[in-house]
This record gives C-alpha cells, sequence and structure tokens, in this order.
C-alpha cells in the first residue's frame, strides 16, 4: 500500500492520496493506507463521506469545491487538521466477487482541480488498488489459519501423560514406560531423589490395561517400621491397641490396579519376607486375621539406593530383588538433561502462575543461562520449588529475573559459570545457538520490532519466532 500512497500523488500532482475499505458486517469505513494516516486510524461515515457514497454507489466522484460538503465531512477535517479543497474517490472492486470493498481518494490538486481524464487514470490504479489489498488480506488470512494450525498441531504433539521431556534420555525412558505399560510385568524405577519416578509410574499404570483401576502409592520410608506390616497389609478390630476398626491395607486398596512401592530399599529387613510371599503367591493376611486375601494387582518399585550394594551388607534380601521387577528403568539426574530444565521451568511457571494469580513476562536471559548451568542436586522437584519463589517474589508484570534466586543459585560463584561458559562456547550447540540470536536480534532490528515482519524473514511462523524469543530471553 505505500507504493500507491508514495506513487499516486506524483502522478495526479496532488498533496495526498487515501485507502479506505468497508467492513461487510458493521458497514464500518476506516483507513486501511494513506498520507500520514495510518492503518485502522481514521474512520468516516459510509452516508456521510465522498468514501462512503462511493463505496454505496460503486460509481467515481469529482468535487473540485469541497468546502461546500456537509458537516459531516468538515468534521473529519477538523479532526486531522487537513481541509480539503478538492476531491477525487474512484470505488475498489473485489477481484473474485465484483463487490465494493473500498475507495480510494485523492485531494487538493492544484488550483485547477480534478478532472474526467483524473477519473478514468484512477479507476485504471483503483483495479491494481485492489488486487494489492485482497493479495494482502488473503496472506493474512493464510497466516491466522498457519497459526491455528499450528496450535493444533502443537496440542497434538503435547503429551497426554503431563510429562515434559525435551532431551533424548527422557524421551527413551517415557517411550518404554508406554511400551512395557500393558505387560504384566513388575517395574523397577531407580533414579535419584526428585526425578520423577512416582510420575513414570503412573505413567506405566495409564498405559497398562489396569488403568480404569485404582493406582495406589506408599513411601515405605515414610512408614515408622512398626507400622510398616499393617500398612501394607491391614488389620482387624482389636488387631493391636488402638485398633478400634478394621482397616484394609495397600495391598488390598490397590485390588486390580497398580501398588507402587516407593523407596523400596528402605523397607525394614523383617518385613520382607512378608512382602515376598504376598508378591510371589499374591495372597496376603491382615493383621490378626486368619483368613487369607487373595491379591490381583501389578507392583511397581523405586528407590534412590543402590539394592545390589544393599544386598551385599545383608540391608536387602536377594530373593525379594529378583521377584519384584523384570523392567528396570533409570531416570538420569536434571543436571545430565539440561535440555528439559528450560522446557520445565515455562511448564511450572505457566502452572504456578495460575495458582499464585500472577501474570509475569516469562524468563530473563540471565536467569535461562541460570537455571540450565546450576547442577540441581534436588533435580525436577527443586526446579519447581525454584520457579515457586520467582513467581511469588517477582513483582506482577516483569519478567522473573536472578535477582529473586534462592541462595543456593544466588551462591554459584561467578568463575564457576565462566568456566563453563568456556568449556562449551566453542561446541556447536553453543556456536548455533550464538548465530540464531544474532540473527533474530538483527532482523527485530531491521522491521523496528515488527514481529511478524521478522518471523517472515527468518523463514520461521509467528509462533515460532516467540518460542525463540522466550527460549533465548530475548525481549523486543
Amino acid at each position: 500500500m505505500d507504493f500507491y500512497i508514495q506513487v499516486l500523488p506524483k502522478i495526479f500532482s496532488c498533496e495526498r492520496c487515501g485507502i479506505f475499505i468497508v467492513d461487510p458486517e458493521s458497514h464500518e469505513v476506516t483507513s486501511a493506507a494513506g498520507t500520514n494516516i495510518k492503518e485502522g486510524e481514521l474512520t468516516v461515515s459510509l452516508h456521510d463521506s465522498i468514501a462512503g457514497k462511493v463505496i454505496m454507489s460503486g460509481r467515481p466522484l469529482l468535487d473540485n469545491d469541497m468546502r461546500t460538503r456537509p458537516e459531516g465531512h468538515q468534521s473529519v477535517s477538523q479532526k486531522t487538521g487537513y481541509f480539503v479543497e478538492n476531491m477525487l474517490c474512484a470505488p475498489l472492486f473485489s477481484v473474485s466477487s465484483r463487490q465494493v470493498i473500498g475507495a480510494v481518494q485523492l485531494t487538493n490538486k492544484d488550483s485547477a482541480g480534478f478532472n474526467t481524464g483524473d477519473g478514468e487514470l484512477l479507476e485504471q490504479a483503483a483495479h491494481y488498488i485492489a488486487v494489492a489489498l485482497e493479495t494482502l488480506q488473503l496472506g493474512k488470512d493464510l497466516l491466522s489459519i498457519n497459526n491455528h494450525l499450528e496450535s493444533q498441531i502443537e496440542q497434538l504433539r503435547a503429551p497426554s501423560h503431563g510429562l515434559i521431556a525435551d532431551s533424548q534420555s527422557m524421551r527413551d525412558i517415557i517411550a518404554q514406560a508406554a511400551s512395557v505399560g500393558p505387560l504384566p510385568l513388575g517395574v523397577m524405577i531407580t533414579g535419584e531423589n526428585g526425578t520423577g519416578k512416582e510420575q513414570i509410574a503412573r505413567l506405566i499404570h495409564q498405559f497398562s490395561n489396569r488403568a480404569d483401576q485404582p493406582f495406589v502409592a506408599i513411601n515405605c520410608a515414610a512408614i515408622p517400621e512398626n507400622l510398616v506390616e499393617s500398612e501394607l497389609f491391614g488389620y482387624e478390630k482389636g488387631a493391636f491397641t488402638g485398633a478400634g476398626h478394621a482397616h484394609a491395607g495397600k495391598f488390598e486398596q490397590a485390588s486390580g490396579g497398580t501398588l507402587f512401592l516407593d523407596e523400596i530399599g528402605e523397607l525394614p529387613v523383617q518385613m520382607q519376607p512378608k512382602l515376598l510371599r504376598a508378591i510371589q503367591e499374591q495372597e496376603g493376611q491382615r493383621l490378626g486375621s486368619t483368613r487369607t486375601t487373595r491379591y490381583d494387582l501389578r507392583i511397581v518399585s523405586a528407590t534412590n539406593r543402590d539394592l545390589n550394594a544393599a544386598i551385599k551388607t545383608g540391608c536387602f534380601r536377594e530373593d525379594l530383588y529378583y521377584r519384584l521387577f523384570s523392567i528396570h528403568l533409570h531416570l538420569p539426574p536434571l543436571r545430565e538433561r539440561p535440555e528439559d530444565i528450560l522446557a520445565l521451568s515455562q511448564a511450572f511457571l505457566k502452572e504456578i502462575s495460575q495458582q499464585f494469580g500472577k501474570t509475569p513476562a516469562g524468563f530473563s536471559g540471565a536467569l535461562i543461562n541460570r537455571l540450565e548451568r546450576y547442577s540441581w542436586l534436588g533435580n525436577v522437584r527443586q526446579l519447581r520449588r525454584e520457579v515457586e519463589r520467582l513467581v511469588a517474589l517477582t513483582p506482577d508484570g516483569l519478567a522473573l529475573s536472578c535477582e529473586y534466586c534462592s541462595p543456593e543459585l544466588q551462591d554459584i560463584a561467578e568463575e564457576r559459570l565462566q568456566e563453563k561458559t568456556d568449556e562449551t562456547c566453542g561446541s556447536l550447540p553453543e556456536k548455533v545457538r550464538a548465530l540464531e540470536i544474532s540473527l533474530i536480534e538483527t532482523t527485530l532490528k531491521q522491521t523496528k520490532g515488527n514481529k511478524q515482519l521478522a518471523a517472515k524473514k527468518l523463514g520461521l511462523s509467528r509462533p515460532g519466532l516467540y518460542k525463540k524469543l522466550q527460549r533465548y530471553g530475548i525481549e523486543y
């Protein structure tokens, strides 16, 4: 449109050019482009303006004595501070439907005013302007459709299990968990505290043929030693002091579904034979009862201990170890899969922001660097706690920054960060990252912050550009 706005006044020796479009539903006539007029800045009356009358009639209009025009036109002149002496206006016809979609108007030719020859020439130019307008609108429609489709594709790609994994190692674990889910096998999940062992156990249950049955979890390390048996197998009324009513144990509660024995390595040695029999025979007895209860359940266990070492020291029975599982899944710590840190942080940010009723402006670039370089001894659990702290302390509407990090992250020595940076600065991923940031920042400067135009120049979709801006902490 800028081309016509600049060229037409020179061709017709007039001061200004304006292009107006009409909304087919509201019938509102607004500026699409113009000399010293921005898109949507000016609205004129459909019934009391030259452009409006041309749109309604579908015929060009020439007036070399605009001073006599009614009040409606004069009010526009007063609003814009530009007074019109003469005007030539031609309709814009849709190439596809031949309906009038707008008008192009020229104002203030020299003292002689406009003539019929000018009118014929402007009608010819109007055809090309209409083509350009429809092309622009088609491009906007296609972009809108593309963005909608990308959004739908992202939703389809999003895992239904809720686990977030950009790293190949975690994707492999998730794929393995999904594949063993339908199989009637015991599974052992190992890994440091906070790596997501229970989430993987729930995923296995979700993919099993027991998914509509209970998933019952018990943390063996959190139960006092003298209560382990009653918690696992239940008790009858009067079985011991304080047993005022009968209670079903975890094995019975999980009947038909999955029993998740977390921190199985902390189970007292004296309880391990009874657990072994319950798993082996699929039966057991409540405390204070002589009646045998049959179990129909799947066992998934988890531990952060080295059970082979525990077997050697006599802290864990070898026969129980081999009875518990056929499949072993090991979850790597977060420090070994830094690719997951940003994705997890963004997911936590979205969830926690909604929970706290806040609207932070994402993560600063410095904070992303800090999060990705920290060791995360507490793994995913510690990362979530950190994001909770950042959202809680950061003033609403601002980007999360290093200023509000916990002491653990604040205490990272700068030389340590520099050392890690030096170790990877020459690697291919770092060079690709630096090149992407440079190209994005340069393109945004060239387009004066126009993200839609920048995305087009970079060969990205608009959502794709926004993802990279957020990932790299580029603020524009």
